[in-house]
C-alpha cells in the first residue's frame, strides 16, 4: 500500500511539473534562423568584362578586421560571425587601379552563401577599350639609303584590327594582303595620357617582330575617351631582312622611328 502511495505521488509531481512547463513556455533549442555562429561568403572577383579573374583582389566585410585575397583564378572565401541567419553584411572588394566595389549579402549561419560574381573596373583603362583600325604602322630607318618599311600598307585594313578590353588584355589581329592571318595577345596598363602594351608571351613577342613592332611599347591619347593611339618609337636592332628579304637583303639590325596610328572605329 505504502509503495502505491510513493508512485502514486511521484506520477503526480512529474504530471503537475510538465503542466507548469507548458504554462511558464519553457522554451527547447532556438530555430535554426535565430541561431548565432559562424557564416561564409564565397564567390570570384573579375576584372573589366567579368571574364578575367582577377587575382589578389582584397576583400572584406565592413565593420569587421579580417580580410582576404582573391586567389589566381579569382576565387575567394570570407567567414563572419552572424548574430541570425538573413542578418545582411556590406561586402567590399577592391584592387589596385580598379574602383572599389560593395555589395550588401545575407548571411547563413552554418553554411557557405554563393556571392554573385563581383566585377572591377579601371577608370583609367576605360578610356582605351574598343577597337582600333591599324591606321599608320611604318619604320623609317635612320639612313637615308634604305626606304621605309610601310606595314600597315601590306595589311588587309577591314580584316585587321587592334582591340583594348577592360581586364587589361588586348589583341592584334592582322589578315596582310596574300591571306596570311596573325593574333598577337598582349597585357595593357592605362595612365591618364598614355597606354602601354606588353606582349603576353614569347610566340607574341615573336609575332610582333614580324610586324616591327617591338615587345613593349607605350601610345598616347588625349581626352577622356580615346580616339587616337599614337606614338613615335625610336628602334634599334630592327630586322627589315625578315620583314621584306627582297626590299632589305642583310639589313637584320637598323636603327630607326616607328610610327604608330591607330583610329577607333
Amino acid at each position: 500500500m505504502l509503495r502505491s502511495l510513493r508512485a502514486t505521488t511521484a506520477l503526480a509531481l512529474l504530471v503537475g511539473l510538465a503542466a507548469c512547463d507548458s504554462q511558464n513556455g519553457a522554451a527547447g533549442p532556438p530555430p535554426l534562423a535565430d541561431r548565432s555562429g559562424p557564416a561564409t561568403f564565397a564567390g570570384a572577383v573579375f576584372a573589366g568584362a567579368a571574364t578575367t579573374p582577377l587575382p589578389g583582389a582584397k576583400l572584406w566585410v565592413v565593420g569587421e578586421a579580417d580580410t582576404v585575397y582573391t586567389e589566381r583564378d579569382g576565387s575567394y572565401s570570407l567567414s563572419v560571425w552572424a548574430d541570425s541567419t538573413g542578418q545582411t553584411f556590406a561586402l567590399s572588394a577592391t584592387a589596385d587601379g580598379y574602383e572599389p566595389l560593395q555589395v550588401v549579402v545575407p548571411a547563413a549561419v552554418g553554411e557557405a552563401v554563393p556571392v554573385p560574381d563581383l566585377v572591377l573596373v579601371n577608370p583609367v583603362l576605360e578610356r582605351v577599350t574598343g577597337e582600333y583600325a591599324l591606321s599608320e604602322v611604318v619604320f623609317d630607318p635612320d639612313t637615308q639609303a634604305l626606304a621605309p618599311a610601310e606595314v600597315s600598307s601590306r595589311l588587309d585594313a577591314a580584316s585587321s584590327a587592334f582591340r583594348v578590353f577592360g581586364d587589361g588584355s588586348a589583341e592584334l589581329s592582322v589578315r596582310f594582303a596574300d591571306g596570311a592571318a596573325q593574333r598577337v595577345g598582349l597585357r595593357v596598363s592605362a595612365l591618364l595620357s598614355s597606354a602601354t602594351f606588353n606582349a603576353e608571351g614569347d610566340r607574341d613577342g615573336d609575332l610582333l617582330a614580324a610586324l616591327l613592332l617591338p615587345p613593349t611599347f607605350t601610345l598616347r591619347y588625349e581626352g577622356d575617351r580615346a580616339r587616337v593611339l599614337e606614338g613615335s618609337l625610336a628602334l634599334s636592332g630592327v630586322d627589315l631582312e625578315a620583314f621584306d628579304p627582297e626590299a632589305y637583303r642583310d639589313q637584320t639590325s637598323v636603327r630607326g622611328t616607328l610610327t604608330v596610328r591607330l583610329d577607333r572605329r
